[in-house]
Order: C-alpha cells, then structure tokens, then sequence
C-alpha cells in the first residue's frame, strides 16, 4: 500500500507540466507571441509582437507591442522591436519585453503567417465587421487587398489579407483589426471539441518556433478552450519621442495592475484632493498645506 501511494505520489508529481504547476501555485502564465511574414527580399520579418497570460482562475489576456516600439538597448541608444527582431531573434525579444512589462515570460512563440491563415481556415473562416473599405497595394510583395467595409465572412486569405493592412491609421489601427481577428478565431477555436485541438496542436508545433514542448503547449490549450470569460485585449501605452514610439513607462505600470492585479493606480496629477473645514474655526481649511 505505502509503495503503491508513492507510486501515485511520484505520478501527479511527475506527470504535470510546469505550466499546469506555475498555475497550481497561482501563479499567471505568460508567452511572448510573434507573427512573422515573408519580407520584399524574402527573409522573415517581424509583424505582430503580443504577450498572452493565462490566469489560475481562468483568465486570459493579450497585450499588444507595436512592431516598431523602440527600447533601449544600452549607452544611449534605442532601436525598434523589428529590428531587434532580425539582428537577435525572438530570445532577446523575450528578455526586452519581460523586462519592460516586469512579468516573467518564460515561453516564446515564432509563428508565420501562412500558419496563421490555415488556423482561420481549420474553423471555417471567421465573422469580422470591417470598420472601413481596406484597399492596399504593395507590388514589392505581391501584396494586393481589397476588403470591402461591413460585415464579412473572412477566409484565411482574406483574413491575412486584414491583418497585414497599413492604413493611415498606422501601427494602432493595425492592433486594433490584430485583436478582432484574434478574438473572431478563439471564438472559433473554442467551438471545436477537444480531439481537434489536440490534433490541431500537434500538428502546429511542427509549423512554429518555440521552447514550449508538447504537453506543455497542449495544457495551454485546453486551459484557453476552458476560459470563464472572453480574453481582455490591450496595447502597450506609448509616446511619440524624436519621431520614435517609445512606451509610457506610467500608464504600462498602471495597465499592467488593471489587467493582472484587479488594482487601480492613479498619478498625482490624477488625484484632486479638498480639504474641508469640520472644526468651526474661521478660514482653517484655507489655511492647509
């Protein structure tokens, strides 16, 4: 008997991931997700950088960088995340956004975007309302979009076509059609049963660049597929600094405690305070400093 609870013992130990444990223990989940595309020459760049986190009680949030944020990177100098990106890859991505954010982001996710589009496929296509008509021609690329505005049943493709738009909105207008599809293809994902998921996570491993492994990345999965409540989507607050995007340090720090902690912080310039005279004494209120 006392061997046979051991044997168990060692088995639940044993067999759990340790993204199930981080979980166990409380503790949020966090994996940097990167979306690559084919370039004009060919060689991946960077098009979509997010943070997705996973809460022990359920929760999952996305947390959106613009692609051409710029961080410091030592002695003065600062450059964007796509460049970042193609002179170090998606490990020093991981390190500088983790730093920034002061969350642990022990996982990294490469995807491109032709996996991307065959995931949309995989739920037969996904329900968007097109804020406005996206016409966009890129020749260098091969690019040619044109998506009319109002309601649409986007195949992959097209749903590509979407995210890949630049309009004069800029990086911001392209976050925001980012988290739309993103929320438009979980909905999809989630409506699937378990054995296509399991299938479906098999066979994108073979198709992404990450350090999770299997059991690991399946544990993300069914944990997304049990949500309690529909994903919370964010962008990075951000200034514009010598015609450079840099993050606004504050407002991250006060995004951060809303999404992750449940808490509200307010600046001082946030903050009205009024002193009122209870004492009866003439002019006592006007008198504090």
């Amino acid at each position: 008997a006392v061997l046979v609870g051991v044997a168990v013992a060692l088995f639940f130990l044993y067999s759990q991931t340790d993204v199930e444990r981080a979980l166990r223990r409380g503790e949020w989940v966090h994996v940097l997700v990167i979306g690559v595309d084919s370039g004009a020459q060919g060689a991946p760049q960077l098009d979509l950088v997010g943070v997705a986190s996973l809460s022990p009680e359920g929760r999952a949030v996305w947390v959106s960088l613009p692609r051409d944020l710029s961080l410091p990177q030592g002695e003065g100098s600062w450059a964007p995340l796509y460049a970042v990106y193609s002179e170090r890859g998606k490990e020093e991505i991981k390190q500088e956004v983790a730093r920034l954010l002061e969350i642990r982001i022990p996982y990294a996710v490469e995807v491109d975007f032709k996996t991307f589009s065959e995931l949309v496929d995989l739920v037969g296509g996904v329900d968007i309302t097109v804020e406005a008509h996206l016409v966009y021609v890129d020749q260098s690329q091969d690019l040619y979009i044109d998506i009319p505005a109002g309601p649409q049943h986007l195949d992959g493709k097209r749903a590509l076509d979407y995210l890949r738009y630049r309009g004069p909105e800029g990086e911001p207008g392209r976050i925001r059609r980012a988290h739309k599809l993103l929320h438009a293809l979980l909905k999809g994902l989630r409506g699937l049963p378990w054995s296509r998921w399991r299938a479906q996570v098999q066979a994108a491993m073979e198709h992404v660049s990450t350090d999770l492994d299997l059991w690991e990345a399946l544990d993300l999965a069914r944990h997304l597929r049990e949500l309690k409540e529909e994903p919370a989507f964010a962008e990075l607050p951000c200034l514009a600094f010598s015609g450079e995007r840099r993050p606004d340090i504050v407002r991250t720090r006060q995004l951060m405690a809303a999404l992750y902690e449940g808490r509200e912080y307010l600046t001082r310039d946030q903050v009205d305070v009024v002193v009122l005279n209870g004492a009866g004494a003439p002019f006592l209120a006007h008198r504090t400093e």
